[in-house]
């Protein structure tokens, strides 16, 4: 008996210090295949060598053809700060943003989340919307997505604060320079809020620029924000506009 919990006891011990290899391996195992149907602008031009053979690059799928190429399934989680110039009707300031973001695909159908906490906690908010991948096969290919949600933040009207929710839809597009190295734009449009017990109207579009290099599951990147909001409150508009560089990280699996 006493020899069975030794061997227990170690058994247990390998397989918890070997657990976090394993997972690394499995991560890695994911980026080649995603890696191995990269298309990216190197590759349009050069072409790609296979044991010594030159055949042309990987074709961008495309849906309905590109249903079976995409990953069964692909989750992200993101962290990312920026200190931001903010514009109010004139009046300058700046302020610190951080945003969490988290995604979750099958196939080509995927749901991404975004978690923003600024100084001031009345303004945290965060939005959910539903994405659908057009072209390519992965986040981690050169591809094109629609998105569609909602946002949801706090805003003061009338002097009390009160959750206004507004409709959000834009896209994605992302290139590949080459295999580690890519840009994105991505577009954010916020439609008028309609609730009929909240008199403030709040609508808007952020772009955002980025450039991000990429090592097998692990993405470092940095983005150029642009977000220009509109407040109206009966005969009163005002504008607000955010706009610096955010800078994170993003794991992959």
């Amino acid at each position: 008996m006493k020899y069975i919990l030794l061997i227990s006891v170690y058994l247990i011990s390998v397989n918890c210090l070997s657990a976090p290899y394993l997972i690394e391996d499995h991560l890695k195992f994911l980026s080649g295949q995603k890696k191995s149907k990269r298309w990216s602008l190197k590759d349009a031009f050069t072409g790609k060598k296979t044991s010594g053979n030159k055949k042309s690059a990987p074709i961008v799928s495309v849906l309905p053809k590109n249903v079976k190429k995409n990953q069964k399934y692909e989750f992200s989680f993101g962290l990312e700060y920026g200190n931001l110039n903010l514009d109010i009707d004139g009046v300058e300031d700046r302020y610190e943003v951080y945003r969490a973001s988290i995604t979750a695909y099958a196939r080509f159908l995927g749901v991404v989340g975004n978690f923003y906490l600024t100084e001031d906690s009345k303004e945290n908010l965060g939005d959910v919307a539903l994405s659908l991948r057009l072209v390519g096969s992965s986040q981690q290919t050169t591809h094109l997505s629609l998105f569609y949600g909602v946002n949801k933040t706090k805003e003061i009207d009338a002097g009390v604060l009160k959750n206004v929710n507004n409709y959000i839809w834009g896209g994605e597009l992302m290139l590949y320079f080459i295999d580690v190295l890519g840009a994105s734009y991505h577009l954010t449009h916020t439609e008028e809020n309609t609730e009929s017990d909240i008199s403030l109207r709040r609508s808007g579009r952020r772009h955002e620029v980025r450039v991000f290099l990429d090592y097998n599951y692990f993405r470092l990147f940095g983005s150029h924000v642009l977000e220009i909001l509109e407040y109206k409150n009966t005969s009163v508009l005002s504008r607000k506009k955010s706009q610096g560089i955010m800078g994170g990280v993003k794991l992959f699996f």
